[in-house]
């Protein structure tokens, strides 16, 4: 049995049996934070099965506490020895007490932790020590030993996940011919996959897979929309189709450009922080993927092999505006979608902070192709990496920032413009999960 086990939904949590409604949300965000599995993608095997375990209990705590009713069903159904002893004058019974028990809780505790500690399973450690804290945050070292276990954890994290070339990069060593098959068969295979795969049209949530729409049938240029799967990107060495309909490369902007450099500016037309269920974006559980607002957050979550699954809305303004966005991803890559047309025409600005990497990559006709991937030090990396994009789309002219730096300015002067604008994360080889807030759009003058 694992030490979290014996933990009661309250003390799971870390709040009293008197805790409200905003404390228990507070709680749960914070150690869901700690335990997502997510975060121990590079950890050994039974560190991420303890991580999927407990943030289970966690889950189950908070969906049960958060609810008056469920709540209340729990406390009722408390062990007998969990609740006060209650006597009354007419009860001559004498109350039996057992005799009070030798054990030391705090030291079998920090027993535990060294154990944990000295065989290298940090991530037990860390949960065992957090725990005696809570019961007497000066016991003995256990101060020192948490700092020790969580510094030798993120020591552990970064030399198991040392810096990977991104899917691009490996597939320019293939080259001609294998490229155009390699691409090929990705495409082919995650097409059909993409045809197996359903498009949303409402904003009422929607809960199960069967309930969403087949067809991507817009009734109103303001009506928010969802999400599909579509295939990897090809490789921008693949060879073009026939040799008379090359596809047009990007060109760089012109050396004095007309907008400041900065990443932020414009009137501002939205702005986002997901606190609460507003701003119309869609809310959506299915098989291999979810999304919708939580806990300040809007959540992208994909199984690996799903492909992409964004969420979009409409520019109010004009069709030249800037969109940013607060992005973290562990598992893929994420990031903002640009000029969205339908599920097979629409251009994505993603980051991958494992690889320090970020990509323009374009899809025309349900083709996929990369129009730029490089790698830049304006990345942030690490497991709770934030990274702020923003892209300014004026005309055919789109400039790339990434936490304030301007990354790249290019032109496609064959690109569809548009004012419908998202999120969206990818998911090819491993389950991804994308956390988004301070969406901002603004004018563009």
């Amino acid at each position: 049995m694992e030490d979290f086990e014996r933990l009661d939904y309250y003390q799971l949590l870390g709040v009293e049996r008197t805790a409200s409604l905003d404390e228990i949300k507070r709680a749960y965000r914070q150690q869901i934070g700690r335990y997502h599995p997510d975060r121990y993608a590079n950890a050994s095997l039974q560190e991420q099965d303890y991580a999927s375990q407990r943030a289970q209990r966690i889950n189950e705590a908070y969906r049960v506490l958060s609810n008056s009713n469920t709540r209340s069903a729990y406390n009722r159904n408390q062990p007998i020895s969990d609740l006060p002893r209650r006597t009354t004058s007419s009860t001559r019974t004498p109350v039996v007490t057992p005799p009070p028990s030798t054990r030391d809780h705090q030291a079998e505790l920090y027993a535990q932790a060294h154990s944990h500690f000295a065989a290298g399973r940090y991530m037990q450690a860390i949960a065992t020590l957090r725990q005696l804290q809570q019961i007497n945050p000066f016991y003995r070292d256990s101060a020192t030993l948490l700092n020790h276990a969580e510094s030798a954890l993120r020591q552990r994290s970064a030399a198991i996940s040392p810096r990977q070339p991104s899917l691009t990069q490996r597939i320019l060593f293939i080259g001609g011919l294998g490229s155009m098959v390699l691409a090929g068969l990705v495409v082919g295979g995650l097409w059909l996959l993409q045809e197996q795969s359903t498009i949303a049209n409402s904003t009422p949530p929607i809960t199960t897979l069967e309930s969403i729409a087949l067809n991507d049938t817009r009734t109103g240029a303001l009506e928010p929309t969802a999400f599909a799967p579509t295939p990897a990107p090809a490789s921008p060495t693949s060879a073009p189709a026939s040799p008379t309909s090359a596809p047009a490369s990007p060109t760089s902007a012109p050396a004095s450009p007309t907008l400041p450099i900065i990443a932020e500016q414009g009137s501002l037309l939205i702005s986002e922080d997901f606190s609460a269920s507003q701003g119309g974006w869609a809310s959506i559980q299915a098989n291999t993927w979810s999304m919708g607002a939580v806990n300040g957050t809007y959540r992208i979550n994909i199984r690996a092999g799903t492909g992409n699954i964004w969420s979009f809305n409409t520019a109010p303004g004009g069709p030249d505006y800037s969109i940013g966005a607060d992005v973290q991803v562990g598992g893929g890559s994420a990031g903002l979608l640009l000029h969205y047309i339908d599920r097979a025409n629409y251009l994505a600005f993603l980051v991958d902070p494992v690889a320090q990497t970020y990509s323009l990559e374009r899809y025309s006709g349900g083709r996929a192709s990369v129009v730029i991937t490089e790698r830049s030090a304006a990345i942030e990396t690490g497991l709770e990496a934030r990274n702020r994009l923003v892209a300014h789309l004026v005309a055919d002219r789109i400039q790339l920032f990434v936490n304030g730096k301007l990354t790249d300015d290019l032109l496609l002067d064959d690109i569809t413009r548009s004012q419908q604008y998202g999120m969206i994360a990818s998911a090819h080889k491993k389950d991804t999960l994308a956390l988004f807030d301070n969406l901002e759009v603004r004018a563009l003058q």
